[in-house]
């Protein structure tokens, strides 16, 4: 894991052909779930 990792999860990209497993897909709503909220509410 490295900085920044979680930004293909975030902005995927067709430079990329990742096959996202079902607990990568549940890390990912949680983390726009995060991000969603702290948008919304600072």
């Amino acid at each position: 894991v490295s900085h920044s990792d979680d930004s293909l999860l975030l902005f995927p990209s067709d430079s990329f052909n990742v096959t996202l497993s079902e607990e990568t897909l549940k890390v990912r709503n949680i983390l726009f779930n995060i991000w969603s909220t702290f948008s919304a509410n600072g």
